[in-house]
């Protein structure tokens, strides 16, 4: 059995009221209206919920009183998660679910997770730093309400936000031939063993860089982890093309790095802000957007040499 909320506010009114015609007008309804809802709430209740005068109105049977009481309880919790919803709907408060991608998470959601806590206390951000794939799924099915990542696979449904535009740059060994020259092209390096971040948001951009460039690089090492790139590259294995502004030149095992501009015209990447095309942004969601396009435009001076 579904019992419908219209019928029980009728009755309730009804009840209230002691005659159909007030409770028609409190409700501004007409008086068939609530007399068929009525009727069929007492046929769906097989119960007879009301004694009915021709002058003087009606009154609630006991089973009537018995059946008032307990629909009022239940209209008012109706009311109380109504309110609820739109309350929650309204402010910027409760729960968040975000997600980034793992290699970008290190760089900036440890300060902008904070700061964000700090204006916005009463928001608790479940956070989740993931690999592409598993982040574009998140946030299709409504797992995220928001991601962060490169914009690199096109995706149907999801709707991207730019934050920042990055400018790729060459990473080299301390004591490279090239190490103190602020830009190098790609020509000179072709020959060159390349340490390359295979990742598969990635493999797509690194193809259209050397391709605008029309060389074809020695790749001698892969990694699934820019640190691992990193290491490598410092110790002497080859050169790298990174797009993470990463502060430090130093490495887990205390080698150097240093890093120079790419001398020929490349595509840039962009830092975006995903977001399901089919769910509109709650409040509190599109306060997190909104802070994360400020906290990148502050950022977008580190990009870039």
């Amino acid at each position: 059995m579904e019992l419908s909320f219209r019928k029980l506010r009728y009755f309730v009114t009804a009840a209230e009221h002691g005659n159909i015609t007030s409770a028609a007008q409190a409700l501004n309804v007409s008086q068939p209206s609530i007399s068929v809802a009525i009727s069929q709430l007492e046929e769906e209740l097989k119960a007879q919920l009301f004694l009915r005068y021709h002058s003087k109105g009606i009154a609630p049977t006991p089973i009537g009183r018995v059946a008032l009481q307990q629909a009022r309880d239940l209209l008012s919790r109706v009311d109380d998660f109504v309110r609820t919803v739109q309350e929650a709907n309204l402010e910027i408060r409760g729960n968040l679910h975000v997600a980034c991608l793992n290699n970008l998470s290190p760089l900036y959601f440890g300060e902008i997770l904070a700061k964000f806590r700090n204006l916005h206390p009463e928001v608790t951000i479940q956070f989740r730093d993931v690999a592409q794939e598993e982040l574009v799924e998140g946030v299709r099915l409504g797992e995220f309400e928001l991601g962060v990542t490169y914009d690199l696979l096109p995706e149907d449904n999801i709707t991207l936000t730019t934050l920042v535009q990055t400018v790729p740059y060459l990473l080299l060994s301390a004591d490279h031939r090239f190490a103190g020259q602020k830009e190098i092209t790609l020509h000179s390096l072709e020959n060159d063993p390349c340490v390359l971040p295979d990742l598969t948001i990635s493999r797509r951009y690194f193809k259209s860089l050397f391709d605008a460039v029309q060389i074809t690089p020695n790749i001698c090492f892969r990694t699934t982890t820019i640190e691992a790139a990193r290491s490598f590259v410092a110790n002497g294995l080859g050169y790298s093309i990174l797009t993470q502004p990463i502060p430090s030149l130093e490495v887990f095992d205390g080698k150097r790095l240093v890093r120079a501009r790419i001398a020929e015209p490349v595509p840039p990447v962009r830092i975006v802000c995903i977001q399901n095309s089919d769910l509109q942004l709650r409040p509190v969601a599109e306060a997190f957007k909104t802070f994360l396009q400020a906290e990148f435009s502050k950022k977008s001076g580190d990009f870039g040499l």
